[in-house]
């Protein structure tokens, strides 16, 4: 729905919010997995003062629709605090990218209220009520190829090794569109469509952390410190 608003309503602020989101979870990622190894075996963990991104974006999915993403690439060399040079510890990256992923959404989510929209609740994700269910069914073309996959070799995770397999080999070359061709294809093809009218609906408050951390202790009897960020910022 963020993807298809981009095209017919405030593109820039949308892009800006999105730009904004992502250096947040890559600043939380840095602070909560930035880590080198020294010593022998590497066996020491050391915090880094920093992480080496570099970000690609891109506007377009597989299927050359509307999907605002940016490629960010984490670079296996970081400078340490007495500045000297290693490689990074990538096992914490891992250990982090769902709460990571939780953050960049809750950011994003508040980024976009701020420029006016509300925002609906779509399980762990969320959505611009702004923006109807038809239009987004017609513009999630490489979301329904990889369900039709999972269903057919029966894979209940698309994250687990077999999933992440098939996601890769069905991806199809991307073509050599511009992104200035690109919108003018979606700007064509969703003319006359319009916003919903949300001016009538509440915007939910900030969460009860009480409440919060009482929904994620009933779920499980232990939890780690990213399940936790992960549980909050979904709320």
């Amino acid at each position: 729905s963020v993807s298809i608003a981009m095209v017919i309503d405030k593109r820039q602020e949308i892009i800006a919010a999105h730009g904004q989101a992502v250096d947040s979870a890559l600043r939380f990622l840095e602070k909560k997995a930035g880590y080198t190894r020294r010593g022998k075996d590497g066996q020491v963990n050391e915090k880094l003062p920093g992480l080496l991104f570099s970000k690609h974006r891109h506007y377009d999915s597989r299927a050359q629709q509307p999907q605002l993403h940016d490629h960010c690439i984490v670079y296996n060399l970081a400078v340490r605090s007495d500045g000297s040079w290693g490689t990074i510890d990538s096992r914490h990256l891992f250990k982090w990218k769902m709460a990571t992923g939780a953050i960049y959404r809750a950011e994003l989510s508040q980024n976009l209220k701020n420029i006016g929209y509300t925002i609906g609740r779509d399980g762990d994700f969320f959505k611009l009520d702004a923006i109807s269910d038809t239009i987004v069914e017609k513009y999630s073309k490489r979301e329904k190829d990889i369900s039709a996959l999972k269903e057919k070799f029966r894979i209940s995770n698309m994250s687990s090794k077999a999933g992440q397999k098939l996601v890769v080999q069905s991806r199809t070359s991307k073509r050599d569109s511009s992104t200035e061709d690109l919108f003018l294809t979606w700007e064509n093809e969703l003319k006359g469509e319009e916003l919903i009218d949300t001016t009538h609906r509440s915007i939910q408050g900030l969460i009860d952390q009480d409440i919060a951390l009482r929904e994620l202790t009933e779920r499980n009897s232990y939890f780690k410190e990213q399940d936790l960020y992960q549980h909050l910022a979904v709320q």
